[in-house]
C-alpha cells in the first residue's frame, strides 16, 4: 500500500502567512527558502502555500523565544 501526505483543505498564502505574523511577505518568504516555514508546493514552479498548524508552531516557537 502506497502512503500519501495528507494535504489539508485549506492552506496559507504567503501574504496570509505575513499578516497572521505580521511581517512582510518577503520575510515569509525568507523564513520558508531558509527552513524556518515548511512550505506545500504542488509542483515545481507553484507558488507558495503554508499550512495553519505549520504557522501556529512559528508563532509559538517566536512567543517562547521573546519570554526568554
Amino acid at each position: 500500500m502506497r502512503e500519501t501526505a495528507t494535504v489539508p483543505k485549506r492552506l496559507l498564502t504567503a501574504r496570509e502567512v505575513a499578516e497572521r505574523l505580521s511581517v512582510s511577505v518577503f520575510t515569509v518568504r525568507g523564513f520558508a527558502e531558509r527552513g524556518v516555514l515548511p512550505v506545500v508546493r504542488f509542483t515545481p514552479a507553484s507558488r507558495m502555500r503554508f499550512r495553519p498548524e505549520d504557522v501556529g508552531e512559528l508563532v509559538e516557537l517566536s512567543r517562547a523565544n521573546a519570554s526568554e
